[in-house]
């Protein structure tokens, strides 16, 4: 499943869910073919959208869209037939479509909903690095949290703990004996060594 993702420039100021959300939104608006008043709209339930990014939940996503709104990074309106359908149509301005994609932060949606975002996050980064180390034979990878903060939208004490919480869902494997080496469990590893050795 292709992974999930947002950009860090938006996150870093408008918050991850309202990078998220953005988006999907304005990758929607961008391939849509519903054009009302000279704009490109996509329309959706609450529930459609909530179905896309169930690790956000209904209330996280409604107001990061209400938010989005009030900022003018998108616009809402209603251009149903029926005047009991609540759907909402959403317009994402044309500047947004190539900013959602600034310093890209991916994660696989699965780790999110166990896990969270951030957490998803940091188990993306050390799925990237283990792939590349497991082509020469190594097997874990320093995460360093203070490293990570330059990198990720998140404070190195936040990282710090997530990776606390992760080793104590067996998400991952703190190495004993060298300071902030990890892994993967043994399941998760082997399918990390066949991708490394598929994209030798």
């Amino acid at each position: 499943m292709k992974p999930h993702s947002f950009s860090k420039t938006l996150a870093d100021v408008h918050g991850i869910s309202e990078a998220i959300v953005l988006k999907f939104l304005a990758h929607k608006t961008r391939k849509s073919s519903n054009v009302k008043d000279d704009k490109q709209w996509y329309y959706g339930s609450l529930d459609a959208l909530t179905e896309k990014c169930p690790y956000l939940g209904r209330s996280t996503i409604d107001d990061a869209v209400k938010s989005l709104a009030a900022k003018g990074m998108v616009e809402i309106g209603n251009y149903n037939k029926l005047p009991f359908d609540r759907t909402r149509w959403y317009h994402v301005p044309e500047y947004y479509w190539e900013a959602v994609e600034e310093l890209k932060i991916s994660f696989h949606a699965a780790d999110a909903e166990v896990h969270g975002v951030s957490a998803a996050v940091v188990m993306f980064n050390l799925e990237y690095w283990l792939k590349k180390k497991l082509k020469v034979g190594k097997v874990t990878h320093a995460m360093s949290p203070e490293k990570l903060a330059t990198h990720l939208p998140f404070k190195a004490s936040t990282i710090k703990s997530t990776l606390s919480k992760l080793v104590d869902a067996d998400a991952v494997i703190k190495v004993a004996g060298i300071r902030s080496e990890y892994a993967f469990p043994p399941d998760r590893m082997r399918t990390l060594q066949q991708k490394a050795r598929l994209s030798k």
